[in-house]
């Protein structure tokens, strides 16, 4: 949702749409949302590369594998072709642009990038937000104000009839339905 860093995560505890999302049971009345808030996104950002070396640190149990996480990125871009190409060229020339920064967000941002390209592809392909970049995306269809109810029996999401890209929301949520469920 484009949180700059883990100061920004104070809320994520409380928010009841990344809990419908995770499909965590929702608080009712004063009753919390228990998500991850920024304690555990922190172990898992400072996490050591070898969980085994790291085993008396206190990050240990929000571990990642790099090899995994690379070989994904890979297949993904293999997958994004009809057939695999023979030859890949790499221009990995920094000498403009230094590289900083925790390789961990770099892979998070990437992975977020793939996924929303995914969702537009998938799911605004007929809309005026088809070729849309990812930025635009999440300010138009993602962070909306809407009133959340919760119920024993049900939670209602209104979103404003005056919103004015309430048609699109409703034909992504459609094409995500017809999504095949492979959890």
């Amino acid at each position: 949702m484009g949180y700059e860093d883990l100061n920004d995560h104070e809320e994520l505890p409380h928010n009841p749409m990344f809990a419908l999302a995770l499909k965590k049971r929702i608080g009712l009345g004063n009753e919390p949302v228990i998500l991850a808030g920024k304690s555990t996104l922190n172990r898992l950002e400072h996490c050591p590369e070898d969980v085994e070396q790291g085993s008396d640190s206190r990050y240990h149990k929000n571990g990642h594998s790099s090899s995994e996480i690379e070989s994904l990125f890979v297949k993904i871009f293999l997958e994004s072709y009809c057939k695999e190409p023979r030859q890949i060229i790499l221009d990995l020339d920094v000498t403009d642009d230094l590289v900083h920064g925790n390789q961990l967000r770099l892979w998070f941002s990437s992975i977020a990038y793939i996924l929303m390209n995914a969702f537009r592809h998938q799911c605004l392909a007929k809309t005026e937000l088809q070729n849309a970049q990812v930025g635009t995306i999440r300010t138009k269809l993602l962070k909306l104000g809407a009133l959340i109810t919760v119920s024993a029996r049900q939670i209602l999401i209104a979103i404003s009839s005056s919103c004015p890209y309430k048609h699109i929301w409703a034909a992504a949520y459609r094409y995500l339905k017809m999504l095949p469920n492979t959890a």
